[in-house]
């Protein structure tokens, strides 16, 4: 398989995210969980999901797809969301159409879940997704130009634009996560996993680096309050390869 055709392989893990059901998770009612959901997968529709319930949603949802019917993520950006569950059961489960996702309704009682946060984000809008600048996007590019690693002291510069926030009334954080393909073999891993650095726009990867390997890269723009609705915009992923040296 070709590099090409690797970095464009949907991660099996990207669409367990979206599938999982909140009682896979077996919270604690009352207390809060957290859940990532990444970029809805390619060929992943939206409507295949089982989502139940209205503002409070049964254990049997898709907490990705929930939150996508919340408001709390847009598909095409993923995010970080918190869930809570009720301590008391909920009576019934409404169904309605909100934001590309048609819940279904359900007969009660039964246990739910709500996500923190929801109605306290007046005013706060989302931050922009960030514009990733270099290296290069490879696969743009032909599967070249490839990037110079030194052996002796691995590193690359990643680089990306702050495109501020809805409102521009706070200062957006960034996170980053990198993805290798170490010998070019077309498995990929996690080396860089959200790694928070503050309202910087740049980062220099070191450790994680090797000579004939290639990598995926994203950048999370935040609200670093996590009021804001979605409070994580993901940018695009750009893939870059380094050489035989």
């Amino acid at each position: 398989m070709s590099v090409l055709a690797a970095s464009l392989q949907v991660r099996a893990d990207d669409v367990k995210y979206w599938t999982d059901i909140a009682g896979m998770l077996t919270p604690t009612p009352g207390e809060a969980t957290t859940f990532y959901c990444p970029t809805l997968p390619a060929g992943l529709n939206l409507a295949t999901l089982n989502v139940y319930g209205t503002d409070v949603y049964t254990l049997d949802s898709s907490v990705c797809g929930a939150a996508v019917h919340a408001g709390l993520i847009r598909p095409q950006d993923g995010g970080t969301v918190t869930i809570v569950v009720d301590s008391t059961p909920t009576a019934s489960f409404a169904g309605t159409a909100r934001n590309g996702v048609t819940s279904k309704s359900m007969a009660g009682p039964s246990t739910g879940f709500r996500f923190a946060g929801v109605g306290t984000n007046a005013g706060r809008g989302p931050p922009n997704a960030p514009k990733l600048l270099g290296p290069a996007d490879t696969r743009a590019s032909g599967g070249t130009p490839e990037v110079y690693v030194d052996r002796r002291n691995p590193q690359v510069l990643l680089t990306w634009q702050d495109n501020g926030n809805a409102n521009q009334n706070y200062t957006n954080e960034f996170a980053v996560t990198l993805w290798a393909d170490y010998g070019r073999t077309g498995t990929w891993r996690q080396v860089v996993n959200d790694k928070h650095i503050g309202s910087r726009t740049s980062i220099t990867v070191k450790s994680s680096l090797q000579p004939n390997s290639c990598y995926q890269w994203q950048i999370s723009a935040l609200d670093p309050t996590s009021q804001a609705n979605p409070w994580e915009v993901r940018s695009d992923l750009w893939v870059f390869c380094t050489g035989r040296y």
